[in-house]
């Protein structure tokens, strides 16, 4: 630790933060060679994470290990929304794999899904493998996201299909509608799709 004090003294954004390095010394110790490795980065975030350290405390290990280089460039957004992340902190961090590689989709972003994070992210477990298919649509997806929380149960049987690049195409334009009033043929659409005997998806 005197050697993280010694590197913080040379960073005038950082002097500030002396006194919760001392009292946190013990927490951050396992992990002073990332912070010092990324120091010039995690510099205008360390004040931050230091204030947060009672939430923050438990995940240190995800947060500064080989993973640190990826997250740092949305930390800062992270950080703004550690209010509603927080209670779900045990849920990202066990899927960390899978939302790190769409960790640009959806940093940006948080502010909008404040209000479906938590529902979101307590079907994790079901959602995680298709986050690759569905963060690149995330931006024709958010209007819809009202509708999609309300019937996330119904839809998670039929991701496998549903989020296909084919089907997010075909289904995008009618998507409130379908999830409005046709919840069902939606249903029907997923199992057609899936069915490469049918049609497809019809108009």
């Amino acid at each position: 630790m005197a050697d993280l004090l010694r590197l913080f003294g040379r960073q005038p954004r950082l002097v500030s933060c002396t006194g919760k390095l001392i009292k946190y010394q013990k927490q951050l110790r396992p992990h002073s060679a990332a912070i010092a490795t990324h120091a010039d980065a995690l510099a205008p975030h360390l004040p931050r994470i230091l204030d947060s350290m009672d939430v923050l405390e438990p995940y240190l290990s995800a947060l500064f290990d080989d993973a640190l280089p990826q997250l740092l460039p949305y930390m800062g957004a992270l950080l703004d929304e550690l209010d509603v992340l927080a209670p779900l902190l045990p849920a990202i961090t066990s899927h960390r794999a899978d939302l790190l590689p769409v960790l640009p989709y959806i940093a940006p972003r948080l502010p909008s899904l404040r209000m479906f994070i938590g529902t979101l992210s307590s079907r994790l477990d079901a959602l995680a493998p298709f986050l690759p298919r569905i963060a690149p649509h995330l931006d024709a997806l958010l209007p819809h996201m009202p509708l999609i929380v309300e019937h996330i149960d119904v839809l998670i049987p039929h991701l496998q299909v549903l989020t296909q690049e084919e089907a997010l195409i075909a289904l995008l334009p009618y998507a409130d509608l379908l999830l409005r009033s046709h919840v069902g043929l939606l249903q029907t659409q997923a199992q057609k799709l899936a069915d490469p005997t049918s049609g497809g998806v019809s108009g």
